[in-house]
């Protein structure tokens, strides 16, 4: 039912589209209503409401009190030339109420601010941050921040039980507290210390392209089954094993041309076949976004269902019909 809702929902927004402007959907309890602005629409919706923004680029700072789902159609161009791509040129603020929130499927021009004095069960999924940070001035806990591309994230130490998993990390991620998880990351980032002031937490299965041998700082860390192109000098406070040193960066990826840190949408983090972090995960998988429980979904798109094909004709034909040709594809994540 879910499915088929969120697909209805789409050919409406596609179909207002054709006539006039991009159209954002709140969806309440089986019911749409429609806005031209995403504040509104997130001002208008009420807790536990979905709101869907079309491709198309959309201004205005948004502040969450309530629990929320913002979904996009995809921030890659390449998965989205039907719709565009969802872009948020603002900044969201997620405040005391907005527990069990979500986000996904959105190039965010702005950043990501937890504010309060306790957050929990926030997702943030499948988003472009490359330019932009995620500032955590809040206790935070059992979140998780998966399959992004991301500038760097900072918290507070009181910040703990959080995963990030199967991220691009431009730079990094500094100040967490404990029981933290770090899990099938790729840092591109080849400065130093990628992974800054953490405090008991476990940071496993990820690949490193520092090119000196400071990656981490932290105290009483779980650091195995890594890949670094350098090495990875173990704290006495640390338990490490498994872990992957002196990598040729040539030797990584099946296709990774950056020269420094970079992100283009040509890239291919698949490992190559010969590389020794193939299935060498702490789970049996590959080291890397494609390993772990939840891989990188190639072209970021959300898992409601997208449209692939949208031909709208311009005009009606000689019976005053409209030809509208529409291909949705279901994801099944």
């Amino acid at each position: 039912m879910r499915s088929i809702i969120a697909f209805l929902l789409l050919m409406n927004t596609s179909i207002f589209f054709s006539y006039a402007q991009q159209l954002i959907t709140v969806q309440h309890q089986g019911a749409a209503t429609f806005y031209t602005d995403v504040s509104l629409a997130v001002n208008g919706a009420l807790a536990g409401d979905t709101i869907y923004i079309p491709g198309g680029v959309y201004p205005g700072n948004l502040t969450i009190s309530k629990e929320l789902h913002l979904i996009g159609v995809g921030h890659n161009p390449n998965y989205s030339t039907a719709t565009d791509y969802s872009v948020l040129n603002a900044s969201i603020s997620f405040y005391d109420g907005a527990d069990h929130s979500s986000v996904t499927g959105l190039l965010i021009n702005g950043s990501i601010f937890f504010n309060s004095s306790g957050l929990s069960f926030i997702h943030i999924s499948r988003c472009n941050l490359g330019n932009n940070f995620i500032l955590m001035n809040a206790t935070v806990f059992n979140s998780t921040v998966s399959e992004c591309i991301l500038n760097y994230i900072q918290a507070e130490f009181e910040s703990y039980n959080n995963a990030f998993y199967n991220n691009i990390f431009l730079t990094g991620i500094f100040n967490f507290g404990a029981n933290n998880l770090l899990a099938n990351n790729v840092f591109v980032f080849n400065g130093s210390y990628p992974i800054n002031s953490i405090l008991t937490s476990e940071i496993r299965n990820n690949i490193f392209l520092c090119v000196n041998n400071n990656i981490i700082i932290g105290n009483s860390l779980t650091i195995k089954n890594n890949l670094v192109i350098n090495s990875i000098i173990c704290d006495l406070s640390w338990i490490c094993s498994g872990n992957i040193n002196a990598q040729p960066l040539n030797s990584i990826f099946v296709n990774y041309p950056q020269t420094g840190a970079g992100f283009s949408y040509s890239d291919d983090y698949h490992l190559q076949a010969t590389s020794p972090g193939k299935n060498a995960g702490t789970d049996g998988t590959d080291i890397g976004i494609y390993g772990g429980a939840f891989p990188w979904k190639d072209g970021s798109v959300p898992y409601n269902p997208h449209i692939t094909v949208k031909n709208i004709a311009s005009t009606t034909d000689s019976a005053g019909k409209l030809n509208i040709n529409v291909t949705v594809v279901a994801q099944d994540h």
